[in-house]
């Protein structure tokens, strides 16, 4: 009797060691698989990937070798961020599945009705591969499958990679414009202050953009009054926030009543070495911290963070620029 529990023992065992091995393997798993991608291009490039989350979508699209955005008339998107992407997409590697099982594909959040992203990949106009992307198992990594295949595995990945709302992917640098090609910046009827070119530094600056910003000298274009003086340091502020815009949203092409460019709280004109003014316009959006902005070159209304459209309205603030004539030291 004992040698019969025995040999049933050992035979749950085996049946148990044999269930893990055949989930764990299933009919992919072959000494090569590591070495092949799970994404076969043929060496053709992508043309465009569409990104399905939980209840959002977003479409990217490659036109004239420049990642744009279709649903939003073609904007300009994170041409890096895609890139990454697409770096990722590409390393995805066959190698030893987790699993192979449907339960284990609900699990990991990798099945065709639950996933947590689903990628689908375009090369000349049709479907390369679709893939769906789930739960993380531990840090940096991610849970990963191909539509057609029933195999999970592993992946170097997050979920941060392949955002599903357009917002993540715009171009948030778009409209900046280098703080070297500013030569004057005014306030109608405010202030203008223009670059001095004639202007001689007192020392040499380092290679830096920031050094060699720091050392131009700004002059006004209105006469000063009798005991004022211009902070140049704050002119530098103000030109460095123009230059390191970032746009967090794209509102339309419509102007809304709720934008609050009625009655602007800033008027700004920027006048570039090429000789091109740009008109930005900055309210403040109503029942909202954040600010909207019109730049007069895009057809775009942009909403800005608040901490951004503040600083923009602070910097350009007169009493900042324009300060009292310093004292001269007595002996």
């Amino acid at each position: 009797m004992r040698r019969l529990i025995h040999i049933l023992a050992a035979l749950l065992i085996v049946q148990v060691v044999l269930a893990v091995v055949l989930d764990r393997a299933g009919p992919d798993l072959s000494p090569s698989a590591s070495d092949n991608p799970m994404i076969v291009l043929d060496g053709k490039p992508i043309t465009r990937l569409v990104i399905d989350g939980i209840d959002s979508q977003v479409t990217l699209e490659k036109k004239s070798d420049h990642w744009v955005i279709p649903t939003i008339n073609d904007f300009s998107a994170d041409q890096d961020k895609v890139a990454e992407l697409i770096n990722k997409l590409k390393s995805i590697k066959r190698n030893l599945p987790v699993s192979t099982s449907a339960a284990s594909r609900e699990r990991f959040r990798v099945a065709d009705d639950g996933f947590e992203r689903r990628i689908q990949v375009f090369v000349d106009g049709s479907v390369a591969a679709d893939i769906f992307l789930g739960t993380a198992p531990r840090s940096r990594m991610i849970h990963v499958r191909q539509r057609e295949d029933t195999a999970v595995f592993e992946t170097q990945m997050g979920l941060h990679h392949a955002s599903a709302t357009t917002q993540e992917w715009l171009d948030k640098a778009l409209l900046q414009v280098a703080y070297p090609d500013i030569r004057a910046i005014s306030v109608p009827g405010i202030f203008r202050l223009e670059k001095d070119s004639n202007a001689k530094a007192d020392k040499e600056a380092d290679d830096t953009d920031q050094s060699k910003a720091a050392l131009d000298r700004w002059v006004s274009a209105d006469p000063l009054g009798e005991n004022e003086r211009i902070e140049q340091s704050s002119i530098l502020v103000l030109g460095q926030k123009i230059a390191n815009i970032r746009l967090k949203d794209v509102l339309g092409t419509t102007i809304q009543s709720d934008y609050g460019l009625s009655t602007p709280k800033l008027v700004l004109h920027v006048e570039t070495t090429a000789g091109q003014t740009l008109i930005y316009e900055l309210g403040l959006l109503q029942g909202a911290d954040d600010y909207v902005l019109k730049i007069s070159n895009r057809p775009e209304y942009f909403a800005l963070a608040h901490y951004s459209g503040k600083g923009l309205l602070d910097a350009a603030d007169r009493s900042t620029i324009f300060l009292p004539k310093l004292k001269p030291i007595s002996n």
